[in-house]
């Protein structure tokens, strides 16, 4: 016998359809070609790969091909290398008209415009954002036509979101502020590949003249045409656009004068401020012939006290002079009324109590007498303990007083508090008792 055994030891082949390296752009979908298997007792047919290309993620993806037939004869293995590439953004334009420009005094958050960026990428997911333009860069120098267009620091004045919408952070002032604007605008995929161009947004002027009288307000030094500069409205609190809010020439009173031992004590009244806090204000002081003598002024806070004073002496007993206080702002200058004084006047000059302790408010304080308020115009005076009396010096220091009750009575310092009494011939001593007064009268040697 022989026996035969027909083997099969031939190993299939594999055929790569296709490209064995391919080149392929992300967001793509990626279907694959395949390959074929031949074998010279099996036959033929199609091979699968096992492997995934993910067309969202970029990178080098290797397939692979295997087949083993029904004998076990194992192909040699074949491969696929697809490499799935990302290309960047190759466009960025302006929707609209393409004008980016914005008028100057528009509020914060004001859109310029809106950017579109284009990428041949299908599934593209793009994202807008400010790249830094350094000062030295001379490609932004056909940019700088004036003083005011030179490149600003981007993100101080203007933002941009990751949509592409581009608004301002605050207000423009085309008179201040740069009238071009260069931004360096880049869109970028979310494999991070980015495209970048650069931008001009331009400030437009917008004519204010708010008082009309074709002056441009920036160039105007008084916009509300009231006649006060701006600068100086502003520095003293008032609006530089409210034609009715400016400073007035303030409002003063001459106070009277008073005197203490030739010491003369000048006073100002502020009426009106004219709007101020702060004013200066004086004391001119005339001789009787109207020739200036002297002249005292200080800086007034108003908010602190409505009247000022001024100490002022070198002046003569007997010597007639005028004063009148003034006041004086931004506004002007104004004066109160003349007033006139005699030297003296006040303190008695001649007087019987002119050389007692004067007080606050023009009482005195006799040594012997007690404290008193005289009346140098008709000699009365008012006795804390007495109370009114008019009264007449003698010639031996002496001093009568008339009282209404008693008529006229004698004392003086030796004497004190004894009292002689024209009316009875005798002496009267004054007794205070519960807020009383009596007298002892010797001529009845009794109380009343």
């Amino acid at each position: 016998t022989r026996t035969i055994h027909v083997l099969d030891t031939t190993a299939p082949i594999i055929s790569l359809h296709g490209d064995a390296n391919i080149t392929h752009k992300a967001g793509n979908p990626y279907i694959d070609a395949n390959a074929s298997w031949s074998d010279a007792v099996d036959g033929s047919g199609i091979i699968f790969t096992s492997v995934e290309v993910n067309t969202s993620v970029p990178g080098l993806y290797v397939l692979s091909y295997n087949y083993t037939d029904y004998a076990g004869n194992a192909a040699g293995e074949v491969t696929r290398e697809v490499e799935v590439i990302n290309l960047p953004p190759r466009v960025i334009d302006v929707m609209g008209d393409g004008n980016l420009s914005i008028y100057e005094n528009e509020p914060n958050g004001t859109i310029v415009g809106v950017f579109q960026g284009v990428d041949p990428n299908p599934g593209d997911v793009l994202t807008y954002s400010f790249v830094g333009i350094e000062e030295t860069d001379q490609s932004l120098e056909h940019n700088r036509t004036e003083d005011n267009a030179s490149q600003l620091d981007t993100p101080e004045f203007l933002h941009i979101d990751t949509k592409g919408i581009l608004t301002t952070l605050g207000q423009f002032d085309y008179e201040v502020d740069p009238v071009e604007v260069t931004i360096l605008l880049r869109v970028m995929d979310q494999y991070g590949a980015y495209y970048e161009k650069l931008f001009t947004v331009s400030v437009l002027n917008v004519v204010e003249d708010f008082d009309r009288d074709g002056t441009e307000d920036h160039y105007d030094s008084d916009d509300d045409g009231d006649g006060y500069e701006d600068s100086s409205e502003q520095a003293h609190g008032f609006d530089p656009l409210d034609r009715w809010n400016y400073p007035q020439s303030p409002i003063v009173r001459t106070v009277k004068v008073t005197e203490q031992n030739q010491t003369l004590i000048f006073g100002a009244e502020l009426l009106s401020s004219g709007g101020l806090e702060r004013v200066e204000a004086g004391i001119s002081v005339f001789d009787g012939s109207g020739i200036l003598i002297t002249e005292v002024k200080t800086e007034w806070n108003v908010s602190k006290e409505s009247k000022l004073l001024f100490t002022l002496d070198n002046f003569s007993a007997g010597q007639k002079i005028r004063y009148q206080a003034f006041a004086q702002n931004i506004a002007g200058r104004t004066t109160g009324q003349f007033l006139e004084y005699l030297v003296g006047e006040e303190t008695g000059l001649g007087k019987w109590w002119s050389t007692d302790l004067e007080m606050n408010g023009g009482w005195r304080e006799s040594t012997w007498l007690g404290i008193y308020l005289p009346n140098s115009k008709n000699d009365w005076i008012y006795h804390l303990q007495l109370g009114w009396l008019y009264t007449h010096s003698d010639e031996e220091q002496g001093l009568w007083l008339w009282m209404p009750e008693e008529k006229w009575v004698w004392t003086k310092a030796e004497v004190w508090p004894f009292l002689w009494s024209g009316s009875t011939s005798d002496w009267l001593y004054p007794i205070y008792s519960s807020g009383e007064r009596y007298f002892y009268d010797y001529s009845l040697n009794d109380v009343r």
